[in-house]
């Protein structure tokens, strides 16, 4: 039987939907998990010191969402805002991810706005994407109601 590739979905739905960042789609194979890193680059021209050297004209913000083999050895990496396992034998079904990258194309697309807010209110005290789950679970529903959400399973990539 054919197994249908996560990663090779996810880079579909990456050119297909149009992400406000810079993104980068890897596979790692010994973590066994697929790591999709988003890149953000905001103006600074509140000069907000964000580290111990300077207030840099633009910022580089970077948030990390991983598809992972629960079976794998656990890892640790920063700015992790959802981790999704992915089960050798039931894999994960096609209208999730597709779920997961429509509400990730929301979000990058709030991501702007929200850093504005951040550097004009000080009564905003950090700035960090996070991961809505109420948000995620009204995208995902609509697929279901519109009859768009796929059964299919997808897996991670075969490792030798």
């Amino acid at each position: 039987m054919q197994q249908h590739n996560l990663l090779t979905y996810q880079h579909y739905l990456l050119e297909e939907l149009y992400f406000h960042c810079e993104w980068q789609l890897s596979w790692q194979e010994d973590w066994h998990c697929i790591e999709l890193v988003l890149q953000f680059e905001f103006e600074n021209n509140n000069d907000i010191q964000l580290n111990l050297d300077q207030a840099d004209e633009t910022v580089l913000y970077e948030c990390k969402v991983l598809f992972v083999d629960p079976q794998a050895a656990h890892f640790y990496t920063p700015n992790v805002i959802q981790r999704f396992v992915v089960d050798k034998t039931k894999g994960i079904p096609t209208g999730e991810v597709t779920a997961i990258f429509k509400y990730l194309k929301h979000k990058t697309s709030q991501a702007q706005a929200e850093w504005y807010d951040f550097i004009h209110d000080d009564s905003i005290d950090h700035f960090e994407i996070t991961w809505q789950e109420q948000d995620y679970q009204i995208i995902k529903e609509r697929l279901v109601q519109t009859n768009q959400y796929n059964q299919q399973a997808l897996f991670l990539p075969i490792v030798d």
